[in-house]
């Protein structure tokens, strides 16, 4: 259900938003500021409805750690990796071996060519981005499971997200994947060593 919640809000803001700002030929850079400045707008309303104090998900058993090579392992984070091979294989195959992937590439390298050649763009754009607020809300779902979030965590999230798109580029899923992948051990390994508070600045 909370899926299903995330892809239509994620849909509304595509119709309300983005979609208007792409009509008037905003580049990408602009529509980076208004995603930034959504995100922080999105933040402030969840930490008035919700309060600024930290939420997790009771599964504690799940989520025991295990000794593997002096590092704390659970099935947990087993379960992490499975899925996120299962998701950014998927999307890699649609991108990849369909016409509705074949669309979605057309359009991210030009939308005015893609227009010109009978792509319906608008469809496109709010069908994956459905799609990805769906994935964004699992994701969340795992965070909470992995430890406690609150209002302000999308902050670091989003920092993270925007370093694995620059290092493994937007056109490939599995570079950009394998990019957050290595970010994340990073600042995990690097938190085992150094206060948690610079282990974002050796990333």
């Amino acid at each position: 259900l909370a899926i299903l919640l995330d892809a239509a809000l994620t849909l509304a803001v595509v119709v309300l938003i983005y979609e208007p700002l792409a009509r008037r030929g905003a580049n990408t850079g602009m529509t980076f500021v208004a995603s930034l400045g959504l995100a922080l707008l999105i933040e402030a309303g969840v930490e008035l409805v919700f309060g600024a104090g930290n939420r997790a998900f009771s599964v504690t058993s799940f989520t025991d750690n295990h000794s593997v090579l002096g590092y704390g392992v659970s099935y947990f984070n087993g379960v992490e990796v499975a899925l996120m091979l299962v998701i950014i294989g998927a999307l890699s195959y649609v991108l990849n071996r369909t016409r509705i992937g074949f669309h979605v590439r057309a359009l991210a390298s030009s939308r005015e060519q893609a227009q010109l050649v009978g792509i319906r763009t608008g469809v496109i754009v709010t069908g994956a981005c459905a799609v990805l607020g769906g994935i964004s809300t699992i994701a969340f779902i795992l965070y909470g499971m992995s430890g406690s979030v609150i209002a302000t965590s999308g902050q670091q999230l989003i920092l993270y997200a925007v370093l694995a798109a620059l290092a493994g580029g937007v056109a490939s899923p599995i570079r950009t994947a394998g990019a957050g992948l290595v970010i994340g051990l990073v600042n995990s390994v690097g938190g085992a060593y150094i206060p948690g508070q610079w282990a974002i600045v050796l990333v």
